[in-house]
């Protein structure tokens, strides 16, 4: 039997019930495309409505919490996307991803797109989050550096035969 959050895959028999099942997931990706165009706080919102050039006084709330959450500041919010910093970019990912407040966040190669300058930052921003909402958290990085600094736990593939086992880096396991 194969379960995603808990629930059989076999008993998920419509589109509805997959989009249903995929809101306990989160995801941190740079394909999770930011619309360049529009704010900050109206990409924040993709999730949460389809009103973005008149927020409801709800999303613009729960836009404004979470952009808090995830370290971004307020006056960031009504600047294009386009004109953030690559660490406020990947602060809005964070926070389209925590939006339907899922159960697991997965991180497709989250500190790929950052300067180096960052890399600390950021990892905390993601680490603190997922401790405050007690998430599931399973990032996919080659950044050995980064994977330490956001968890404690971990698995390290092998390319060649598809395998996972325990990873560590001088003795500490790196992948939450």
């Amino acid at each position: 039997d194969v379960r995603t959050l808990g629930r059989l895959t076999a008993d998920i028999t419509t589109g509805e019930d997959w989009m249903k099942a995929l809101d306990g997931l989160g995801i941190i990706s740079e394909r999770a495309v930011l619309l360049d165009q529009m704010t900050a706080e109206q990409n924040l919102a993709v999730p949460l409505t389809l009103e973005l050039f008149d927020l409801p006084a709800g999303a613009k709330a729960q836009v404004t919490a979470l952009a808090e959450e995830v370290g971004l500041a307020r006056e960031q919010l009504p600047k294009f996307a386009s004109t953030l910093s690559p660490l406020d970019r990947m602060r809005v990912r964070l926070a389209r991803a925590l939006a339907l407040n899922p159960r697991v966040v997965m991180a497709e190669h989250p500190n790929a797109s950052l300067p180096s300058a960052d890399h600390a930052t950021y990892a905390a921003d993601i680490s603190r989050v997922a401790s405050q909402r007690r998430l599931g958290l399973l990032v996919l990085t080659a950044d050995r550096t980064f994977a330490s600094a956001v968890a404690d736990r971990g698995l390290v593939l092998n390319p060649a035969t598809g395998e996972l086992a325990p990873g560590d880096s001088g003795g500490r396991r790196w992948v939450r």
